[in-house]
């Protein structure tokens, strides 16, 4: 099949050439409808001759139009070549790429996770920060904000470069350093939030937020004049007057420090509450704890009375931050 192909472009081309040959011989109106005869001989049969007639024009046409078909042709070939050439090699770019996009979207998500992590990580970071009451321009200094992607971003088709496969490798690897970094932040200040989350219990158990009797308030703390002298003098604390024998609770945990009784308190109980804050209870008519015997929020320590130097049935209630006596009502809303 192609050795005939080749045969009759080969004809094409000899009569195109004859037939320029005669129009150069015989300029001629005539031309186009002059005649060209080929001779066929057959190679099995040496006496088989085959005579061909055809019109120059006609065959002259078709020879330029194939003639110029070969051409362009020729001209693609080696471009169609060298694009098949380079199939497998495309092939092979386009699997790499995709799964360079899924490992990009799996660095994505592993991305927001850890800002979301970063972002707990602030939150607890703050909680302690209020707790120590400390200032928050260190830590915007240090935890700068962090945005997530997404991964219908990476669709979008990018050219191979040199060198992706391990950039892509050492982001992995400092994502793994950082989330090492994360988990060791997190388990470090999650030690340190529950110390100070204890912390502020035992304080807040230890503070005497809560009024040690129901009663009257009939002197506060500061200066006064003495019932008994007529004189000026320094109250250290609060009178609440109350029935005999109402009980008298203690309002924070603590250690008992002291029970004695003098002339002027009659008897008297102490409580250390820690935290440097110490209360003390006077003119009580009985004392229902020992000393060293530890006590909680709202346990009945004693009884109102009216022993030592008194008016009337009233229980004298200080507190001491750092041995030195404190208004009370700094600890205790004033109404009961």
């Amino acid at each position: 099949m192609f050795e005939f192909g080749l045969l009759i472009i080969t004809l094409m081309l000899v009569t195109s050439a004859a037939a320029l040959f005669l129009f150069h011989n015989d300029g001629s109106d005539n031309f186009a409808n002059q005649k060209i005869s080929l001779l066929l001989f057959s190679e099995r049969r040496s006496n088989a001759v085959k005579q061909v007639t055809c019109s120059v024009f006609p065959l002259l046409l078709s020879s330029l139009v194939i003639i110029s078909g070969l051409a362009g042709l020729a001209i693609h070939i080696p471009e169609f070549l060298k694009m098949k050439a380079q199939m497998p090699h495309l092939s092979r770019l386009k699997v790499e790429n995709e799964e360079q996009k899924r490992e990009l979207v799996s660095l994505v998500d592993r991305v927001n996770v850890m800002t979301e992590r970063l972002n707990n990580l602030q939150a607890l970071d703050q909680k302690l920060k209020v707790m120590v009451d400390l200032e928050d321009d260190d830590f915007e200094a240090q935890m700068l904000g962090v945005g997530g992607s997404e991964s219908d971003l990476l669709v979008i088709d990018y050219p191979e470069t040199a060198g992706h496969k391990a950039l892509i490798e050492k982001v992995y690897s400092s994502i793994e350093k950082m989330e090492e970094k994360i988990d060791i932040g997190i388990r470090d200040k999650d030690s340190l939030h529950r110390y100070f989350s204890e912390q502020q219990e035992q304080l807040a158990a230890s503070t005497p937020s809560e009024w040690p009797v129901r009663g009257w308030l009939t002197s506060r703390f500061g200066y006064r004049v003495s019932p008994f002298t007529g004189r000026r003098e320094f109250h250290r604390g609060l009178d609440i007057a109350a029935r005999i024998n109402t009980p008298v609770t203690a309002p924070a945990d603590g250690t008992v420090s002291s029970v004695r009784k003098d002339r002027f308190s009659g008897r008297v109980v102490g409580i250390n509450h820690g935290y440097g804050l110490d209360t003390i209870y006077a003119h009580l008519q009985e004392v229902l704890v020992d000393e060293g015997q530890t006590v909680k929020r709202g346990d009945v320590i004693a009884l109102v009375g009216n022993t030592g130097r008194s008016t009337g049935p009233h229980l004298h209630y200080e507190i001491h931050l750092n041995g030195i006596p404190v208004d009370p009502l700094r600890f205790t809303p004033e109404q009961q």
